[in-house]
């Protein structure tokens, strides 16, 4: 997977008038692309999980506060 530093340094060669190589260029952008949707698609699922685990916390924290309150009484 390419790092943001390989991204910035990356160089393309000047084409005969001027202009970059655009095969290169094609070549390139898709490897970014490509890379990019990996990410993209396992932050989203990152995101699902986190949300998941979020819910549970909650509900161990009210089973918890649940559970002090019985405890208090029973005391």
């Amino acid at each position: 997977m390419l790092t943001p530093q390989e991204v910035s340094a990356h160089a393309f060669t000047k084409a005969m008038m001027g202009g970059y190589n655009m095969a290169m260029v094609d070549e390139f952008l898709d490897a970014v692309t490509e890379d990019y949707t990996a990410l993209y698609n396992e932050n989203t699922i990152l995101k699902i999980k986190l949300k998941v685990l979020s819910d549970t916390v909650e509900e161990y924290r009210a089973t918890e506060a649940t559970m002090r309150k019985t405890l208090l009484a029973a005391q």
